[in-house]
């Protein structure tokens, strides 16, 4: 690990050579997945604490990721942070002592100096503020845990000398962070990214039951499926027939595929209609 980052200190990552030095040398996905979940969460007791990262004695075994500690985040000790440009702040090269000093970003500023894991970056925090991410998904997780642990909470809160109103009142800041994150997410993205614009897709399936569509790295639960994503930016989608069905082709927005994965350049809004057929 100490090599790898002394390899970063003094090399970019624009060529696809010295990319692969790094990316060879850890789990891309699980490294994406963790920066965007602390970026998405306004974790600000982070990245100059606060991480774990690990790896195997085996053979070729990658580095990979962590989350723990995330109190700092959802608002819990400021109302309005679901404002915070916090993809500008894991990027800043040249942040304070703590909680981001130069050393604490330099990964994350080097890997997204190569415009295959830029992409990459930016569609799966699409993918992740169009499925886990949404207000409804993160609200009605907060509210299930509350749920959970009400009928214990006083009992907890009297032993410690702790306030039950306080306790609410955190919940609803929570919420209030869920609700508004992803808009301000999407506007950091194009702010510190350089996107211009989002475009709306809808994705649909011919039959219930019949198939899924994988769209980058998610696979929706229910369709019809509305995603939004950024303008010029390709995103993937594969089709995915259910036991006893296969693909038969695409029909987007009138325009027929017969590509069980297709590419598409997020020229415009488009409808993506996924027909299977019984195999």
């Amino acid at each position: 690990y100490l090599q790898m980052t002394s390899f970063l200190n003094t090399n970019t990552l624009e060529s696809e050579e010295k990319y692969n030095q790094v990316s060879n040398k850890i789990d891309v996905n699980n490294y994406i997945q963790y920066q965007l979940t602390q970026i998405y969460v306004d974790n600000k007791d982070w990245p100059g604490n606060n991480i774990k990262f690990w790896n195997t004695n085996e053979p070729g075994s990658l580095w990979r990721w962590i989350i723990f500690d995330t109190d700092f985040g959802f608002s819990i000790y400021d109302n309005s942070a679901y404002t915070y440009n916090t993809l500008a702040f894991a990027l800043a090269d040249n942040g304070p002592g703590w909680p981001n000093p130069p050393w604490s970003t330099l990964l994350f500023r080097r890997m997204m100096s190569n415009t295959v894991f830029r992409n990459d970056f930016v569609n799966q925090y699409a993918d992740r503020l169009n499925t886990n991410f949404t207000p409804q998904k993160v609200i009605a997780t907060v509210d299930s845990l509350r749920l959970l642990y009400n009928p214990e909470i006083n009992d907890h809160f009297t032993r410690w000398g702790l306030s039950y109103t306080n306790w609410m009142n955190n919940l609803v800041n929570i919420k209030n962070f869920a609700t508004y994150r992803p808009t301000y997410a999407r506007d950091h993205i194009k702010s510190v990214l350089g996107f211009s614009t989002t475009l709306s897709i809808r994705i649909e399936i011919s039959s219930a039951g019949t198939g899924k569509v994988k769209v980058n790295s998610v696979i929706p639960r229910n369709y019809p499926f509305s995603g939004i994503y950024f303008k010029n930016l390709p995103i993937k989608l594969t089709a995915i027939p259910a036991p006893g069905y296969k693909f038969l082709y695409w029909n987007m927005s009138g325009f027929i595929s017969y590509s069980r994965e297709i590419d598409y350049n997020m020229a415009g809004t488009c409808t993506f209609r996924a027909v299977f057929g019984k195999a």
